[in-house]
């Protein structure tokens, strides 16, 4: 994947479900996450929504802790296996080649929030 200059998203709460990502076209795509520290890639099959083509992801996925508070991670969508076909995600009616996005603990009253759905903005 050599998309460089990424737009940097909102932070996005840490103990969140599902992160509500954007529309694309094709109807299969893969959805990549990068943590730009350690290199690792998670690899996410997904199906758009056939109610409005939004594509979302699960962030229990690899396992619960991968998406770690103040970590950056890089964030695309591609039509190939190998994340090289690039797809572009329509947020707002901009579309975008990807993403930087960090996770941030969000604190209400001194306790830890958890939410079912997050989306992701710029």
């Amino acid at each position: 994947m050599n998309c460089t200059n990424c737009i940097e998203a909102k932070p996005i709460p840490v103990c969140s479900g599902t992160l509500l990502i954007g529309t694309v076209s094709p109807a299969q795509v893969y959805v990549f996450v990068q943590n730009i520290a350690t290199g690792y890639i998670v690899k996410h099959d997904v199906t758009k929504s056939i109610y409005d083509s939004t594509i979302s992801i699960p962030l229990s996925e690899p396992y619960n802790d991968f998406y770690s508070p103040n970590f950056y991670f890089k964030l695309w969508a591609s039509n190939d296996e190998a994340g090289n076909d690039i797809v572009p995600i329509t947020i707002n009616t901009v579309l975008y080649q990807c993403f930087t996005i960090i996770f941030k603990p969000v604190y209400t009253n001194d306790l830890a929030v958890k939410l079912t759905n997050v989306t992701l903005s710029v």
